[in-house]
């Protein structure tokens, strides 16, 4: 753990980082990570992703629990493999990668607008928001900021900073 704060500890100063960023760094660069052959079984296949309930009282509040972010781009396609060759496995450099992904579109506006009419429409339904006011299902078109967003939030450019700032 030491060594991992030293190291984050000069990452944060060679790339002028927060000093507050230092032990959330220092988990993510602690190394070696023992890879093990043990199999986690997660069988979450045929399972709700998403559900919605009301409260049996007289206020009738309503609660929308998602199992991910649907807002957030999704990757079709490839499979999720284990990264064998690296020397000191670590968070911040990654345990798995996907890969054989299919190509994004030029700015992810494809991939990560068709699912954001989901959230404002979970937001109206908890806010008991009449069902004929609710939010169109429709996609919505992306502006500069958001662009600008996808590009260092999305889109990896090669950068352990980038990388570490997406865990």
């Amino acid at each position: 753990m030491m060594r991992a704060f030293i190291h984050a500890s000069n990452f944060i100063k060679k790339e002028h980082e927060s000093l507050k960023k230092v032990f959330l760094y220092t988990f993510f660069l602690a190394q070696p990570w023992e890879v093990t052959d043990r199999c986690i079984e997660l069988d979450y296949s045929k399972k709700a992703g998403i559900t919605a309930e009301i409260y049996p009282n007289e206020n009738k509040g309503r609660i929308l629990l998602c199992a991910a972010h649907p807002e957030y781009m999704v990757w079709w396609d490839g499979k999720i493999k284990e990264m064998n060759n690296t020397k000191s496995p670590c968070v911040g450099t990654g345990l798995y990668k996907w890969e054989n992904i299919a190509p994004l579109s030029k700015n992810a506006s494809a991939e990560m607008t068709h699912t954001w009419w989901m959230v404002r429409r979970f937001v109206a339904w908890a806010a008991k928001v009449p069902d004929d006011c609710l939010p169109p299902i429709e996609k919505s078109e992306l502006n500069q900021d958001e662009k600008d967003m996808l590009l260092k939030n999305v889109f990896w450019d090669g950068s352990l900073l980038n990388q570490m700032e997406n865990i």
